[in-house]
């Protein structure tokens, strides 16, 4: 959820490590999971944040 967060060169470094561990045959099937779960969960990120934006919109927090 927090992915957008790390900036750009990070995550490209974070992106590459993760899609080389392993087997050198299968580098381009990770890397092909990994780009589809960050596309998939992006939107779970804005949701949390405009969540987070509602909560504290009257200033305090849902249920205080």
């Amino acid at each position: 959820m927090q992915w957008s967060t790390i900036p750009k060169k990070l995550q490209r470094e974070l992106f590459d490590t993760a899609g080389s561990l392993g087997e050198v045959l299968q580098t381009v099937a990770l890397r092909g999971q990994i780009a589809r779960f960050l596309h998939v969960h992006k939107d779970e990120e804005v949701r949390a944040a405009q969540a987070g934006k509602a909560e504290t919109s009257n200033g305090m927090p849902n249920g205080a």
